[in-house]
């Protein structure tokens, strides 16, 4: 029988097409099970086949998902019958590594894991690392801003990208860069495919820590464990790792291979520092002391392969998970670092009262919590239930719906509930502009807009004249701001007024022994944050903006340190110059001083 796709071969030379139903079936799946089945495959092997790919799609209006190791956990595509799957696994290629400028070009279907081999014999790193890390790519890591145990202390994908070729959705091909006049870039990274297909990403390396020191302490209790996290950020030890496993989780990894973790208590602490040896063995002392205070049996691991034997089981928990052979559905919720204790012991309640069955993994260091219900087709009704109560339940404590895995198809329900109408209509015109048909990655990201919602028309408006190479700038919005200052000391954050002048919140700061970088000019925080030239100096810290826009009041980000529901549209704000709208408050990560 005829498809829209038959020609898809002749008019495509070089990439590979699959149009049998056999073959497509595979590539409706993602790691959690089918999503749907797509009316053709493409597998490019360049930039330019997928620009071409993308013109076909504009002149004929069918949908492009773009998939390749479909690792994610939120069902981040959904497949169906008249779009066509852009498979970018065979565009692999690691372009070049330069060891001088600590940069490296790859192309999306770079695995993690490949990339990380490739690097560590000159002594470098990509400091992404999730868990996920050998057989995830690095375009899917972009896609979803991925983190993993080590951003605690190194940042999370958008903090190691120098610039992206993202083709449209017309065809064009363009390169976005960390000091472009607008931040499409930080826009574009973890906008799940729906904003462009990502073709090549340079990106910004390190140098492997010299050395690293690791322990695992026990506890009773799994809210036990949460509050030694919360001590170890209020002591401001400088932390690269610090995650949590409950008794259930180590049932379930040592279901499918042995750990050699103890079974008995309720849950476990992984603390990690690393760096130079004598900072290491300043802020392991400190840790010690901590740990020790709840569990005086602390585990050190005293060599490299040590570390990495007691990090393996943790590492390996995801396909613990798969290989047991039932289905699950990992939340994902991020609360602020000091509420850990509190968003464990409201996820426990919920699963105790529908009796589910649900081991808790966590980033605990910050503040990234993954319940798995472990469950059987007719517990399903249960399940739905529990998600939206511990997905309330971390909104209730100033989190947010998802940190790390993404909104994808899965978390579309929440949207509303996370993000005002104005907010989402800002979600709107940034979509407009890279994407004003709606045919890349239907179905993901964005809920169906409601009856009356705004679609920012401005933002839109900006963002694709910036696409098209223009620089223009709107005349200023003016509001009002205030100057008060708010400083979370156990979250490491200061929130600020717009009006606030930063040599004062610098002083405050000080005052406790913290630290803002992104804050050390003279003028007002509002200047900092959206003065031209300031926007490279503050983009790495920045965690959220309230602002006053022409469709209403917005606030994009959280206090959370990872975040990753919705669009990160508080980037098109830093450096605007006021254009699109008052800043009215910015919440920045501190360090300890």
């Amino acid at each position: 029988m005829a498809t829209p796709f038959d020609d898809l071969p002749r008019a495509l030379p070089g990439a590979e097409v699959l149009l049998d139903g056999k073959d497509l079936e595979p590539f409706g799946s993602d790691h959690l099970g089918f999503r749907g089945r797509p009316g053709a495959v493409v597998r490019p092997r360049s930039a330019e086949q997928v620009a071409a790919l993308l013109t076909l799609s504009a002149a004929r209006g069918f949908a492009v998902v773009t998939r390749a190791a479909a690792t994610n956990l939120c069902g981040s595509f959904v497949p169906r019958p008249d779009a066509v799957v852009v498979d970018m696994t065979a565009m692999n290629r690691i372009v070049s590594v330069e060891e001088g400028s600590l940069r490296a070009v790859v192309e999306p279907g770079v695995l993690n894991a490949a990339l990380q081999e490739r690097l560590a014999p000159l002594g470098l790193c990509w400091s992404p690392d999730p868990a996920s890390r050998p057989i995830s790519t690095i375009g899917g890591n972009i896609a979803t801003n991925a983190g993993g145990p080590g951003c605690i202390k190194y940042g999370v994908t958008f903090h190691h990208v120098h610039a992206l070729q993202v083709a449209l959705a017309d065809g064009r091909v363009v390169e976005l860069r960390d000091d472009d006049p607008l931040d499409l870039l930080g826009v574009v990274i973890g906008s799940e495919g729906t904003l462009g297909l990502v073709t090549r990403a340079e990106l910004r390396l390190r140098r492997l820590a010299r050395t690293a020191w690791m322990a695992m302490a026990s506890f009773p209790r799994i809210e036990e464990a949460a509050a030694a996290v919360s001590s170890i950020i209020a002591e401001r030890i400088g932390a690269s790792a610090l995650e949590l496993l409950d008794r259930r989780g180590v049932e379930v990894i040592d279901a499918w291979r042995p750990s050699g973790y103890p079974r008995e208590p309720g849950a476990l602490l992984f603390a990690e520092v690393d760096g130079e040896p004598e900072e290491v063995a300043a802020e392991a002392a400190r840790l010690l002391v901590v740990l020790k205070r709840a569990n005086p049996g602390v585990h050190v691991a005293r060599t490299a392969a040590e570390r990495a034997a007691l990090w393996a089981g943790r590492l390996e928990f995801g396909q613990a998970m798969t290989a047991g052979g039932k289905r699950y559905f990992v939340n994902d919720v991020t609360v602020p670092r000091q509420r850990i204790p509190e968003i464990v012991a409201r996820v426990g309640e919920i699963v105790a009262r529908l009796r589910l069955d649900v081991p808790i993994v966590a980033h605990a260091g910050d503040g990234n919590v993954h319940p798995v219900i472990i469950y059987d087709d007719h517990e399903h009704d249960a399940v739905v239930a529990a998600a939206s109560e511990i997905t309330d339940a971390a909104l209730d404590l100033g989190g947010t719906i998802t940190g790390e895995h993404g909104v994808g198809s899965d978390k579309l329900p929440h949207m509303a509930r996370r993000f005002s109408a104005a907010e989402l209509g800002s979600f709107r015109g940034i979509k407009r502009a890279f994407d004003p048909q709606g045919r890349l990655n239907p179905g993901v990201l964005l809920p169906p807009p409601s009856l009356g919602e705004p679609v920012d028309a401005a933002l839109a408006d900006l963002a694709a004249a910036a696409l098209s190479g223009a620089t223009r700038r709107p005349e200023p919005f003016r509001g009002g701001a205030a100057a008060d200052v708010e400083i979370d000391e156990e979250n490491l954050t200061v929130a600020a007024g717009a009006a606030a002048r930063c040599e004062d919140v610098q002083k405050l700061l000080s005052d406790r022994r913290l630290r803002c970088p992104a804050l050390a000019g003279r003028g007002t925080v509002g200047a900092a944050v959206q003065a031209p030239a300031a926007r490279r100096s503050v983009r790495h810290s920045l965690l959220a903006l309230e602002a006053e826009m022409a469709h209403g009041r917005v606030r994009f980000g959280s206090a959370a340190i990872k975040d990753v529901a919705g669009l990160d549209a508080k980037r098109l704000l830093t450096g605007a110059g006021g254009g699109l709208g008052a800043v009215l408050r910015a919440t920045f990560r501190v360090d300890p001083a």
